[in-house]
């Protein structure tokens, strides 16, 4: 989708971007948000869950936020910046937020299962895992490493371990 976030805004200045105008905006991850409406580019796997391919609005782009509505729920929610984040914020928003949902009805039976539940079972895939619990927000080069480690909330975490490129043991979240 292209984020075209300026570099350098002073804290949480409005960023002009394509997102905000552009229609059929879709989450390319499930999304697990906390009960406040609000989620962060740590991932932390709250109880909320916004389902992989939910259509939004995108209602504004900051350097530090991006605020968006749920089209079939009208909620609204926050995506904020979290300072662990290495990546660069709108490479970040173009993994999570874009126009095209990826289309899964090719992955096998359990990754599906899994991306459904939001949640990593054994024998899914790193993609199917990506795809059900989002991006490993704390295991630099994920796709090469056999444990990706996540957090929970703001205090635990919980690893999902891979043999053979599929989970091996149910997480323990």
């Amino acid at each position: 989708i292209g984020l075209l976030l300026a570099a350098g805004c002073a804290g949480g200045s409005k960023v002009e971007s394509p997102l905000v105008k552009e229609s059929g905006v879709k989450t390319l991850v499930n999304l697990h948000p906390a009960a406040n409406g609000r989620l962060y580019s740590a991932n932390f796997q709250d109880t909320g869950f916004i389902p992989l391919g939910t259509d939004v609005t995108v209602t504004k782009v900051t350097d530090k936020r991006l605020y968006f509505t749920v089209n079939s729920t009208k909620q609204d929610y926050v995506y904020l910046l979290h300072k662990t984040l290495t990546e660069p914020w709108e490479q970040h928003l173009n993994k999570i937020f874009g126009t095209n949902a990826p289309d899964t009805s090719g992955m096998s039976a359990v990754d599906q299962k899994g991306i459904k539940e939001g949640r990593a079972l054994v024998g899914m895939t790193k993609q199917g895992v990506i795809y059900a619990i989002g991006y490993p927000p704390t295991t630099p080069d994920y796709m090469n490493s056999d444990s990706w480690k996540y957090w929970r909330n703001h205090w635990a975490t919980f690893t999902v371990d891979f043999q053979n490129g599929v989970v091996s043991q149910t997480p323990r979240y």
